[in-house]
C-alpha cells in the first residue's frame, strides 16, 4: 500500500476515534390523549408503570384532573408501598412531577441497572396536597444504564379518603449510540479502495 494511502487511512481512523459524543433523545409522557383506564400495570411508549407492592386491583388509574393538569397517572387509596417504572431501553435520566397526599414521613426514589444493582437513591419529604404538581423527582446516571426505578415507602392506606398520588410529565432521556469504531474503519477502507479504483481508471 502506498504511503499516501496509509496517511489517508490513518486520518480516517483518527477522525473515527475523535467522533462527537453520542446524542440523546428526550421523551415526555404527560398521559394526555389516553382513555380513562384502571388496572395494576400500564405501558406508555417505552415505559411501564407498575403498582409493585400491595396494589389493589383497579386502583391505578389514568385520571383527568381539571385545569392545566389534564390527564395524570393516579394511585388512589390502596394499601401499597411502592410504584415501579421499567424502561424498554436503559436511560441516562428521568424526572417527573408528583402531587397528592401520603401518610409516611418520607418516600424514596431508587434507580437500578438491568442486573438489579442500585445506581442511586434519593429521599423526598411526604407528598402533600398543594396547588400544583410542584414536587420534581429525578435521578441521573452518567453511565446511561437505568433499567428501572421505584417509588417506595409511600405508606398509602386502603380505603383512606384522600390518600392519593398523582404522577405527571414523566420525562426520560435515552442515549443514541455512536457508530462503532469497527464500522467507521470499514468505511475508511472502502473510501481508500474507491479512490484507488478511480486512480486506476484515470491512468
Amino acid at each position: 500500500m502506498k504511503k499516501s494511502k496509509l496517511i489517508m487511512l490513518a486520518g480516517l481512523l483518527v477522525a473515527a476515534s475523535s467522533a462527537q459524543a453520542a446524542v440523546s433523545t428526550t421523551t415526555v409522557i404527560d398521559f394526555s390523549g389516553l382513555s380513562p383506564w384502571s388496572g395494576t400495570s400500564l405501558t406508555v411508549g417505552d415505559v411501564t408503570f407498575d403498582g409493585i407492592s400491595g396494589i389493589e386491583s383497579n386502583r391505578f388509574d389514568i385520571r383527568t384532573i381539571g385545569g392545566a393538569w389534564a390527564e395524570v397517572l393516579e394511585a388512589n387509596r390502596w394499601d401499597a408501598t411502592a410504584i415501579g417504572f421499567t424502561f424498554a431501553n436503559p436511560v441516562s435520566q428521568f424526572l417527573f412531577n408528583t402531587y397528592g397526599n401520603t401518610t409516611g414521613a418520607n418516600w424514596v426514589l431508587d434507580a437500578f441497572d438491568a442486573s438489579g444493582n442500585l445506581i442511586d437513591s434519593e429521599t423526598y419529604g411526604r407528598i402533600t396536597l398543594g396547588a400544583t404538581l410542584d414536587t420534581v423527582a429525578s435521578i441521573t446516571s452518567s453511565s446511561a444504564n437505568i433499567a428501572y426505578a421505584t417509588m417506595s415507602d409511600l405508606s398509602f392506606m386502603a380505603g383512606e379518603v384522600g390518600s392519593v398520588l398523582y404522577v405527571d410529565n414523566f420525562t426520560y432521556t435515552t442515549p443514541v449510540p455512536e457508530p462503532s469504531t469497527y464500522a467507521l474503519m470499514l468505511g475508511g477502507l472502502g473510501m481508500v479502495g474507491f479512490m484507488a479504483y478511480r486512480r486506476r481508471k484515470s491512468v
